[in-house]
């Protein structure tokens, strides 16, 4: 509903005399007040409280410009490309493709999870988390049988899935030094390592 200040003479509910007006303002045109206040800036806070309470916001022109941008750049973006999990990069370490979430998180548009099932650690298993990022890049993450990350890429902003992937595997927490997470990770076919690396157990 849209609402109006004018600059007029009024009586509050109380009997005060008022300067301002807010108004409602009909389908055909014309208005109707709603009520008087002795302000400009008190009549101009009672429109927002009205449109806040219609669960109507008002936004600048610039948050405006930025929402669009950024609604048609993911809009533009091409379909993400997970690579298979018999890739030779990836078959190495997992042999099963688990999750393929295309609601993604406020920065990943979607991700999917490679997982393999070793038994060790707490977990019993092993994952690779590949990230197709709102701006159309990829990041991968590395996570041990302890539910702890052993990768460290979390900026990485790669081209395509498979590059994303071998960064991660070529990684440690807290700096790119041996043991990397792939010497951290069982190969399939072996049993888990119940190794954390040195890095706290929980991630």
């Amino acid at each position: 509903m849209p609402w109006k200040v004018l600059k007029r003479p009024c009586k509050q509910s109380d009997g005060k005399s008022g300067t301002y007006v807010i108004v409602k303002i009909k389908r055909d045109g014309g208005t109707e007040q709603s009520s008087c206040h002795t302000s400009k800036k008190k009549a101009q806070g009672g429109v927002r409280a009205r449109h806040a309470n219609e669960g109507k916001m008002k936004i600048t022109r610039k948050q405006l410009r930025r929402i669009i941008k950024e609604v048609v750049s993911e809009a533009r973006l091409p379909p993400a490309q997970f690579p298979p999990v018999t890739d030779p990069l990836i078959a190495q370490y997992f042999n099963e493709e688990k999750y393929h979430d295309k609601e993604g998180t406020g920065w990943a548009k979607e991700y999917k999870t490679y997982r393999y099932k070793h038994g060790g650690g707490i977990s019993g298993h092993q994952d690779l988390v590949v990230y197709y990022k709102t701006n159309g890049t990829y990041m991968a993450r590395v996570f041990g049988a302890y539910n702890n990350r052993v990768s460290d890429d979390d900026k990485g902003e790669h081209p395509d899935a498979l590059t994303a992937i071998e960064k991660a595997l070529n990684t440690a927490p807290g700096g790119n030094r041996p043991p990397l997470a792939k010497d951290l990770i069982a190969k399939v076919g072996e049993p888990g390592k119940g190794d954390t690396g040195g890095v706290p157990m929980y991630d």
